[in-house]
Order: C-alpha cells, then sequence, then structure tokens
C-alpha cells in the first residue's frame, strides 16, 4: 500500500471515530442548558412573569428543539394577553 494514501485513509478514520463522541457531548450540554432554562422559564410562569418566562421557554426550545415548549410558549402569550 501506499504510504501516503495508508496515512491519509488513517487519519479519516480517526476523525470519524472522535466525532460522534464530540457530538454527543454538545448534545448533552445543550440539553442541559435547555432544562436549565425550562426549570427557571416555569418557575417565572409559577410567579405570573410572563415575559421572562416566554424568554427562557425560547432559549429552552433553541437549544432542545422540543415541540412540547411551544405550548409553553402559548401558555406564555395566553397570559399576557
Amino acid at each position: 500500500m501506499n504510504r501516503p494514501r495508508f496515512s491519509i485513509t488513517l487519519l479519516s478514520l480517526a476523525a470519524l471515530l472522535w466525532l460522534p463522541p464530540h457530538a454527543a457531548a454538545q448534545a448533552e450540554t445543550n440539553d442541559e442548558l435547555a432544562k436549565k432554562c425550562y426549570k427557571l422559564g416555569s418557575e417565572l410562569y409559577s410567579s405570573s412573569n410572563y415575559e421572562d418566562a416566554l424568554e427562557l421557554f425560547k432559549k429552552s426550545y433553541g437549544y432542545s428543539n422540543r415541540h412540547a415548549l411551544l405550548y409553553n410558549m402559548g401558555r406564555c402569550h395566553v397570559a399576557s394577553s
């Protein structure tokens, strides 16, 4: 086997093996941030601070893309009307 081609193949394989755990770590971090924003947003909603709760639910949705958060955002809009 040609030595440079082998090195490139080996480096490519190493990069592919490294990417999934890194991506998983990033997803875990986003999930943790989403949970923190959701928790604080829920506390603000309970204390009738709907505008700030809405902003935190939006941030949580941005981190997680969980559709259930759209319901919470809607509740904030209705409660603040």
